[in-house]
């Protein structure tokens, strides 16, 4: 009990005032005590199972549709060394599943398929993709994913581009392992070990890259590229390491053939799969709590905001929007009202559902980033309305509740009092009455 309660203080101190080194130790491990959280809590473990079934169905038209466009530009040989380097860790049963796999990408006919079992196709492969925003998205707390043309456009690329990219990064790799230069080095003793080592791990610089790519490009958020790369580095360490433990469980896995006979590889391709996509949503995370610090002690789903608080907050969230939409300044969004008002950005993203469903706000798009106009002139915007925006938010329950009617006058006047008591102000007047060197 001691030692919890010392882990407790010291991932609750206060970092200002510490030393540098305090302060990083401090926040590795809260980032360590966050993820540990989350995945604790299963929602992880259970997005990473269905993913790795929508990869299951959608793994072979996927890669057919990057096979076809790498052949377009001459480099689909380099496909078969990509996939088999992933399936590296299952031993031979990895290279007996890679053969397949292509075989069957080699097989597919478009024109046998027919319009009907292309279209099939091309939404097992968008779901996927889909089901990866998604998980990105709760993890970064994106509660709206892209539009159906910016998912058209966004998905497209990543589909038929990113194994472009991948694939030349292998080739490039390959080639350069190949060149006369690097040839000559190698033949220098003194050179060649410190050589060889390196181009061994430009495999891996290629994981790293895509990891980045993934975490930079999929969630519906701006995410910065030191976050993205700080993810990447996390779950590319751990797919190597897991790698090496992996073929090793394959191994030693004699028992696994002679319970299940020839189910034994595809329950062992699902499980490391399934790891895979693990370890891509826990660098995910890494992600998002390297970019939100602030986050990493605040258990998703623990925060109940009061009355007062939802109202205080959206209050201070139309005033901000309201003035500085009147100055022709459009710079507010979750992130940038969370900062300011330090709170919570799970407090913020429900104020700002609630002023979107009653009509006080509308949202605007540019790049990844959501932007908040007001709903309507500030003029015609009532503070009554904004207090009841978020007061009478989720009242639809679906049910006919029984009350009381002294318990139901009751709190009518509370109502009538509270609306008295703003005087029939607008938001129009909250932004005048404002101080002019007030500026957020």
């Amino acid at each position: 009990m001691r030692f919890i309660e010392a882990v407790k203080q010291l991932l609750t101190a206060d970092l200002v005032g510490q030393s540098r080194l305090r302060v990083h130790a401090q926040l590795l491990l809260r980032a360590v005590y966050a993820v540990l959280r989350d995945l604790a809590s299963g929602q992880l473990a259970l997005r990473s199972m269905s993913l790795s079934f929508s990869s299951l169905l959608s793994m072979v038209p996927m890669l057919a549709f990057s096979f076809s466009v790498l052949k377009g530009f001459g480099v689909h040989n380099f496909l078969e060394p990509v996939l088999q380097d992933f399936l590296a860790p299952m031993g031979a049963s990895g290279q007996e599943i890679g053969v397949n796999i292509l075989t069957f990408v080699e097989n597919m006919n478009v024109a046998v398929l027919g319009s009907a079992g292309l279209l099939v196709l091309i939404f097992t492969v968008v779901s996927l993709v889909k089901k990866v925003e998604d998980s990105f998205n709760y993890i970064w707390h994106v509660n709206r994913g892209r539009g159906l043309v910016e998912r058209f456009r966004d998905y497209l690329s990543v589909i038929l581009v990113g194994p472009i990219l991948a694939v030349s990064a292998a080739g490039i790799a390959t080639a350069v392992q190949e060149s006369d230069l690097v040839l000559q080095f190698k033949e220098m003793n003194s050179l060649n070990a410190l050589l060889v080592g390196l181009l061994r791990f430009s495999p891996k610089l290629i994981v790293f890259g895509m990891f980045t790519f993934l975490y930079a490009f999929i969630p519906n958020v701006r995410v910065k590229w030191s976050a993205a790369a700080a993810g990447a580095l996390v779950a590319a360490i751990l797919w190597l390491v897991a790698g090496w433990g992996f073929t090793s469980f394959v191994a030693s896995s004699s028992k696994y053939t002679a319970i299940y006979s020839g189910f034994a590889v595809l329950i062992l391709f699902l499980i490391w799969l399934n790891l895979n996509w693990l370890f891509v949503l826990m660098g995910a995370n890494i992600a998002y709590y390297v970019q939100n610090p602030d986050q990493m002690l605040l258990a998703r789903g623990s925060l109940r905001p009061s009355a007062r608080i939802r109202e205080r907050v959206a209050m201070h969230t139309m005033l901000y929007i309201a003035r500085d939409y009147e100055k022709g300044d459009v710079r507010w969004n979750g992130g940038s009202l969370r900062r300011e008002l330090n709170i919570p950005g799970e407090v913020s993203e429900l104020v700002l559902q609630d002023l979107l469903a009653a009509g006080l706000l509308i949202e605007t798009t540019s790049g990844q980033t959501t932007y908040y106009l007001p709903g309507r002139a500030s003029d015609h915007i009532l503070l009554a309305d904004i207090v009841d925006a978020v007061n009478r938010a989720g009242q639809n329950y679906g049910n006919n509740p029984r009350w009381e009617e002294g318990v139901k006058q009751l709190f009518e006047k509370v109502e009538a009092g509270a609306r008295g008591a703003l005087g029939g102000e607008t938001l129009a007047d909250l932004v005048k009455a404002l101080p002019e060197n007030s500026n957020p």
